[in-house]
């Protein structure tokens, strides 16, 4: 069909990319659950990281909304602005003064985000070597900021347009050693890669010493 044609379609150029990072998650996933970890932090500490570093994070963002806005509101109304359309049309100005609604899915986003994000700490700081939980607490940010870089253009294009990312990132890293600090802190538990084959399968054995004596 020639591009007269209305009932012709465009379609991207054929390309392995979306395969490629389909696979690539699809790795990384599988590496968090088959690691040869074998003790853990529990998963509440992740939550209670995640929100350690969501308290870290919220003041270096309110920081910045007084040094660049002179409002602590600001940040919030920015990042309530992805799903509040009315905030996403604002102005500067009405960035800057308080709103309910904004202030309302501002925390929910923010408050939902690190707790997600403390929980994917709390699995995968066994990972590192021991000592490493305060370099995990920098990479981790560092790597999070290029990703969240490359994709917020499309995610919310009004956070994009205005995010100043030397402080974006300075937030991240505050998150990231708070919360790696919380969890790297608490007491790890054995997984079930420390039982006997039979138990992990659920097969049902002859019992220990003190069964097989009736005691």
């Amino acid at each position: 069909m020639n591009g007269k044609d209305s009932t012709s379609i465009l379609v991207p150029a054929s390309t392995a990319w979306p395969f490629m990072v389909a696979l690539s998650i699809a790795l990384i996933v599988a590496g968090l659950v088959t690691h040869a970890v074998v003790e853990v932090h529990p998963y509440w500490t992740g939550v209670w990281g995640g929100l350690a570093g969501a308290a870290a994070m919220a003041v270096v963002a309110m920081f910045f909304g007084l040094v660049s806005q002179g409002s602590v509101w600001y940040p919030i109304n920015l990042l309530a602005a992805g799903i509040i359309p009315s905030l996403a049309a604002a102005t500067v100005e009405e960035l800057r003064s308080f709103s309910e609604a904004g202030l309302i899915a501002g925390a929910l986003i923010h408050g939902l985000i690190s707790i997600l994000v403390g929980l994917l700490y709390a699995v995968s700081l066994p990972m590192f070597p021991q000592g490493a939980s305060w370099r995990s607490g920098l990479l981790t940010p560092l790597l999070w900021s290029g990703l969240v870089a490359s994709t917020l253009g499309y995610i919310n294009p009004t956070l994009n347009a205005r995010i100043d990312w030397g402080w974006f990132v300075g937030s991240q890293i505050a998150f990231g050693l708070a919360a790696s600090q919380v969890i790297a802190r608490s007491t790890k538990i054995a997984t079930m890669q420390n039982l006997p084959l039979v138990e992990r399968l659920g097969i049902e054995g002859q019992g220990g010493p003190e069964e097989r004596s009736g005691l």
